[in-house]
C-alpha cells in the first residue's frame, strides 16, 4: 500500500513539473505588470495629446493577458479606454465610452 501511494506521489509531482515547464508564467515575455502599465500609459496619453488627466481604474494580469482600463479626461469630457497586451503582441487600445474616442483615433469597443 506505502508503494503505490509513494508511486502516485511521484506521478503527481511530475505532472505539476510538467505543466510547470508549458504554461507561460507572465504576459509580454516576462515582462513586470509596472512595465507594462507604463507602456500602456504611455500610448493613451499619446493618443490623447490635449488630455487633463488619465488614471488607471483596474489592472488585471493573468495567463499571459495583462489589462488596464484608464480614465481619461480631456476638456471636460470624459473617456474610457481599455489596454490590452497578450503575450508578446502588440499594445490594443480600444475605447470603452466616451465623446473623445473619435477624436483620438481609437476604435470603440
Amino acid at each position: 500500500m506505502k508503494r503505490i501511494i509513494n508511486t502516485l506521489t511521484l506521478l503527481a509531482i511530475s505532472s505539476i513539473a510538467a505543466l510547470t515547464i508549458v504554461l507561460p508564467a507572465n504576459a509580454a515575455d516576462g515582462r513586470s505588470d509596472s512595465a507594462l502599465l507604463s507602456d500602456c500609459t504611455a500610448n493613451v496619453a499619446a493618443q490623447f495629446d490635449s488630455a487633463d488627466s488619465i488614471k488607471a481604474s483596474n489592472i488585471t494580469s493573468r495567463r499571459g493577458v495583462f489589462k488596464a482600463k484608464f480614465r481619461v479626461s480631456t476638456d471636460g469630457e470624459r473617456s474610457t479606454v481599455l489596454c490590452t497586451i497578450r503575450d508578446d503582441q502588440a499594445i490594443a487600445l480600444s475605447c470603452v465610452s466616451g465623446a473623445n474616442c473619435t477624436a483620438s483615433g481609437i476604435a470603440s469597443k
